[in-house]
Parts: C-alpha cells; structure tokens; sequence
C-alpha cells in the first residue's frame, strides 16, 4: 500500500506540473493570438507593402488559384477582340519563281500549271565585316613643326573597331545582359568579328 501511495503521489504531481505548463500554454497562445489580431487590423489582407509604397493585393479563390475578378480565359485570340499581327511588308527586293515538280510525287502524273500563290519570306542578309584602311594623310606645319592628320570619325582614336561594332557591343552588354564570353562569342558567330 505505501507503494501505491508513493505512486499516486508521484501522478498528482505530474499532474499538478502538467496542468501549470497547461496553463502557461493557453495563456501564451491567448496573448499570440491577440498581437495576431492587432497585427491584422493594422496590415490588411487585401493591402501589400513592397519598397515603402502601398498596393492592394486580390484574395485568392480558394477553387480556381486564381485572384478573384480574374477568370480563366481560353488560350489564344479572344472573340471580340481585333487581332495583332506582323504587316507584310509592301516592297519587294526581288521575285523568285518557285517551280520545280513537274511530275505528281503521289501517282507521277503529269502536272498542269494553275497560276501562282504568293508567300513573301523576309530575310536577314549575311553579315560579313567590312575591313577599311584609312590612308590618313600626314600634314606638317613647317611654323609650329608639328605633324597634323584628319580625324577619322567612324572610329574612336587607337580604336580597331568601328563606332557601330562598340554599339552593338554595348547594346549585348547592358541591354540585353549578355556576358563577355555570350558577347564576344555572338560577334564572332553573327558579324564575323573576334573581340576579346
């Protein structure tokens, strides 16, 4: 029996530790709950701070995953709306008669001409870099002497490459992200030009 009651005593006072930790537990959990709260009445859902500046943000629908107001639209062109697309261009470099077959490649028959359909083909002509020498001619001032030359505009002083090849360089660079190895192979694969 003192055995029993050692037990028991030993249970009541778990018991008692397990109902203060209880306790403490709800009463965090009261207190979490009330700053939660607080913390939505000063930032509402439907209102999102990025960079200082306020914006408000749609509630979800919790069927679709999608923001609210936004319903799913059907892929492609939408009924109703005026289509967007790449103008043919009106002037033509030059016309290419394309005929070939003369015979049907099904039964080999011979085929009869009915006219012809139009297909304009817009392409971009090889690029090969044009290499020009200046000859600069040398001026000597026999007062001052000193030697003067014109300017040669198409290309910075002690530059290899041409105002234009920098901007495009440039452009690849900062405009477009590319690195220096992406540059420097897409001048050498595109315009025929190796830079380093």
């Amino acid at each position: 029996q003192e055995e029993n009651r050692k037990i028991v005593d030993g249970l009541n006072g778990r018991i008692v530790e397990f109902e203060k930790e209880n306790k403490r537990l709800v009463d965090e959990n009261r207190k979490q709950r009330e700053e939660l709260e607080e913390y939505r009445k000063r930032h509402p859902a439907t209102v999102g701070v990025k960079n200082g500046k306020t914006y408000d943000v749609k509630q979800e629908n919790a069927a679709t995953g999608t923001a609210e107001g936004t319903g799913k639209r059907k892929q492609g062109a939408q009924t109703g709306h005026k289509g967007h697309f790449r103008k043919t261009p009106k002037i033509t470099d030059r016309i290419a008669i394309h005929a070939k077959q003369f015979q049907c490649p099904e039964c080999s028959s011979p085929l009869v001409r009915r006219g012809f359909r139009k297909r304009v083909i817009e392409d971009v002509p090889p690029v090969t870099p044009r290499i020009v020498q200046y000859r600069i001619e040398r001026m000597y001032c026999t007062k001052c002497r000193k030697f003067h030359e014109p300017d040669v505009d198409i290309a910075l002083p002690g530059a290899t490459l041409s105002i234009r090849a920098m901007l495009i360089v440039a452009f690849f660079k900062t405009g477009m992200r590319m690195s220096i190895e992406d540059v420097s192979m897409t001048m050498r694969e595109i315009f025929g030009l190796s830079i380093s």
